[in-house]
C-alpha cells in the first residue's frame, strides 16, 4: 500500500502534458506584428540621435535610412524574441502618413534561429545593395531591404513602390 501511495504521489507531481515545442516565426511577419503595436519612446527628428539611442541601449551600430519627403519622428526598442529587443524607427510627413521601420541584423537573426527566421528567398532578394523584397498583407505592405549587416522591414499602408524609390542611406 505504501509503495502504491508513493507511486501515485510521484505520478501526480508530473505535468499533465509536455510543453509544445516552440514554432518558428517569419521575421518579416514578426516585424508586421511589431509595427502594429509599437510607439516611439524617444521622439526625435534627428537620425543621428535615434542611432545613438539604439547604440546606447542595445549596442547596435545602426544606420537609419532616410526616406525622401519624410522625416524621422522617433525610435523605440521592442522585444522580438525572448526579451531581446529590436529597434523600431518611425517616420512621418504629416497627419495620416506613417512608415514604421523594424530593424534586425544578420547576427541577431542567426542567433534567433530556428525560432525567428528570414525566408531564404527574401535573403537572396535583398542580397545586393539597392535590392528590395515586398510582402503584401492586405492593407499593410512590408518592404524589406538592407544596408551592410542591417536588415530593415518598412511597414506602410501606402504606396510601397514610391517608398522604395524614396529610401536612401548616407554615403
Amino acid at each position: 500500500v505504501a509503495i502504491a501511495i508513493t507511486g501515485y504521489g510521484i505520478q501526480s507531481l508530473k505535468p499533465d502534458r509536455t510543453p509544445e515545442p516552440r514554432r518558428s516565426e517569419d521575421a518579416v511577419r514578426k516585424a508586421l506584428e511589431i509595427a502594429d503595436g509599437a510607439e516611439p519612446v524617444f521622439r526625435t527628428s534627428s537620425a543621428e540621435q535615434a542611432e545613438i539611442f539604439v547604440r546606447d541601449r542595445i549596442g547596435w551600430s545602426l544606420v537609419a535610412p532616410a526616406i525622401q519627403g519624410s522625416s524621422i519622428t522617433g525610435v523605440s526598442l521592442v522585444p522580438a524574441l525572448d526579451g531581446r529587443d529590436v529597434p523600431v524607427l518611425f517616420y512621418g510627413n504629416g497627419p495620416g502618413f506613417r512608415v514604421t521601420v523594424v530593424a534586425y541584423t544578420y547576427e541577431f537573426l542567426d542567433r534567433a534561429e530556428p525560432y525567428l527566421t528570414l525566408d531564404r528567398n527574401v535573403r537572396l532578394q535583398i542580397g545586393g545593395a539597392g535590392r528590395f523584397s515586398l510582402l503584401d498583407v492586405g492593407p499593410r505592405k512590408a518592404l524589406v531591404f538592407r544596408n551592410r549587416d542591417d536588415i530593415f522591414v518598412a511597414v506602410t499602408p501606402g504606396d510601397v513602390e514610391a517608398l522604395q524609390q524614396a529610401i536612401r542611406f548616407p554615403d
